[in-house]
């Protein structure tokens, strides 16, 4: 019996790891065109668009691993039994539960990865992420500018340009700034000027232009021309160490031992806060769930050579319905606190309801059911038939 766990447990393990590659290689291409035009059109090295890839990755697994679990369970135990190797270990007196125990490995090891992720990676490389866009937009911005729009740059500043030349200069300029260190907003149009980097801090070089303030005490209006004015952007790199965080790049034990009442921001989010922990606790375990709504399907009755299509269907649908209930109580749970008891039960019912119907109780209560179902339909083909 441990040779057959084992071999089983092997083919599904498989299985799972090539669709997992799979997946992940296809998201990976996608996040790679997101930012691939970082480096075609910037002087952005390759390291940091391998980096940028990198910290998008981490935040997958959660989608990708009961989908592919799932997907090698239904694989695995179809084409055991197309190829006969269930029918025999049916006959020979091994139970519904003792064929599901591979699947149950695979999708505990499953759970422990989505934890691992879901607790610290995730979060982590989210962070990591957010802080990495705000240094490239100091950086790169000259980049990250678009033409034709308003382009907000650090906080409370906007900067317009007309154009960007190839070299990297910018045509046509137009800067609003309303940093608290002006005490009244400045405007400053100009022809051309280049973004450079000063001191680790972001600025602005600008040619032939004009400054223009206006004091609304004295009704005043001063106006500057200049040749050449430079604009600091000064304390970049502490806005981005001080920026507040969301509860997505939180670990969850930061989430669980904030103190929320002694700061009003922290006390504000709260819900959003505990959601968001109550949901990286319970969300791994859907990989359980899933994976026993579907040996439920799979594995009850008699098997047929010649393919298990219907159960197959049977057990997508299972799957595909209770990932959309799930999904559907996250959103619920964001307005009314709820749904979150609710969350719980989404996962751990279909775990235990699954594990009941692998039983013999389970078997011999959907026997019944099914002798229940088709008798009537026997009985009216036959009366049919007499006419």
């Amino acid at each position: 019996m441990y040779l057959t766990t084992r071999y089983i447990t092997r083919n599904i393990l498989t299985t799972a790891v090539f669709v997992s590659v799979v997946l992940l290689a296809i998201i990976w291409l996608t996040q790679s065109l997101r930012y691939l035009e970082l480096i075609v059109n910037s002087n952005a090295p390759m390291s940091l668009f391998m980096k940028m890839i990198a910290l998008s990755l981490p935040r997958f697994p959660e989608v990708i691993v009961p989908v592919a679990v799932v997907t090698s369970v239904l694989f695995t135990y179809n084409r055991m039994i197309l190829d006969s190797e269930l029918i025999v270990m049916r006959s020979a007196g091994i139970s519904a539960r003792r064929l599901a125990l591979p699947a149950m490995i695979v999708s505990l090891t499953a759970v422990f990865v989505m934890m691992l992720f879901s607790t610290w990676l995730s979060p982590a490389a989210r962070a990591a992420m957010q802080e990495l866009k705000q240094v490239i937009s100091a950086e790169y911005s000259t980049f990250l500018l678009k033409e034709g729009v308003f382009n907000p740059v650090g906080d409370n500043l906007m900067i317009y340009l007309r154009s960007r030349q190839r070299g990297g200069e910018l045509q046509g300029l137009l800067i609003h700034d309303t940093r608290p260190e002006n005490k009244t907003p400045v405007t400053i149009t100009a022809r051309r000027g280049v973004m450079i980097t000063a001191e680790d801090e972001p600025a602005v070089i600008i040619y032939d232009g004009s400054r223009q303030q206006y004091d609304p005490e004295t009704g005043s209006l001063s106006r500057l021309e200049f040749e050449e004015y430079t604009l600091e952007i000064k304390n970049f790199r502490a806005q981005i160490r001080q920026r507040w965080r969301d509860a997505e790049e939180r670990n969850l034990k930061e989430l669980l031992t904030l103190d929320y009442e002694s700061d009003e921001m922290l006390a504000a989010h709260k819900r959003e806060f505990m959601v968001e922990a109550h949901k990286r606790l319970i969300m791994p375990f859907s990989a359980l769930a899933y994976t026993l709504a579907a040996l439920s399907c799979l594995l009850t009755g008699s098997f047929n050579r010649r393919g298990q299509m219907r159960r197959i269907l049977a057990a997508v649908g299972t799957v595909f319905v209770l990932q959309a209930g799930y999904l559907s109580l996250i959103n619920l749970a964001k307005d009314d606190f709820w749904a979150v008891p609710a969350l719980y039960i989404a996962v751990l019912l279909p775990s235990v309801g699954g594990w009941f119907i692998l039983g013999d109780k389970g078997y011999t209560l959907l026997s019944r059911l099914q002798r229940k179902y088709r008798r009537p339909l026997s009985g009216r083909k036959n009366k049919g038939a007499a006419v």
